[in-house]
């Protein structure tokens, strides 16, 4: 956590799956305490997830964030976040950056 705002990094060649949803789901809601939270996540590394995973962060998502900001400096990443913002109209505020500095700057006026 930085300031209020919690940072995530997908990993290289960890598998976006539902089960590690869960996982990592489980961790920011017990950071969060029930609260809704600003994400910082950085996608760069993240692999294509399938349509199951993309359906469950979507669904899951909206009961915990309070807006999120995607940092990607790859091109695949760009078009994976972008691609979902696109097919999922989330009920928060989210943005993609290239850089985090630029992320976190936004996401301070919803802390």
């Amino acid at each position: 956590e930085e300031n209020g705002i919690i940072c995530v990094t997908h990993k290289k060649n960890v598998p976006f799956t539902v089960e590690n949803l869960k996982e990592t789901l489980e961790v920011l809601r017990q950071i969060a305490k029930n609260n809704k939270i600003c994400i910082c996540n950085d996608i760069s590394d993240m692999t294509v997830p399938d349509l199951e995973s993309r359906n469950f962060i979507a669904a899951e998502s909206v009961m915990l964030v309070r807006a999120m900001a995607l940092v990607s400096n790859t091109y695949m990443a760009t078009t994976i976040g972008e691609s979902m913002m696109i097919w999922y109209k989330f009920s928060f505020p989210i943005k993609m950056f290239d850089n985090s500095i630029e992320a976190k700057l936004w996401l301070k006026q919803y802390l």
